[in-house]
């Protein structure tokens, strides 16, 4: 149990905090990094941190989604 609370706590105060705004990131390949790591933690992390990790990747999906139906 104590793996788990600091990867958890890992999670709240480094990774969230860094990959928050990846949408304004302007390298598709530095988006496609992050995505995948989160995708990773997401797998192993509690269910509350897994909410807020795929709101990371629907963020970016959502940005490649958009920049390719109007382009």
């Amino acid at each position: 149990m104590d793996v788990v609370v600091h990867k958890d706590d890992l999670i709240e105060s480094v990774v969230l905090p860094h990959v928050a705004a990846i949408e304004a990131e302007t390298d598709p390949e530095v988006r496609s990094k992050v995505v995948e790591l989160v995708v990773d933690l997401a797998e192993m992390c509690t269910s509350d941190h897994f909410f807020r990790l795929l709101d990371v990747v629907k963020k970016v999906s959502l940005l490649f989604c958009t920049r390719h139906t109007f382009s």
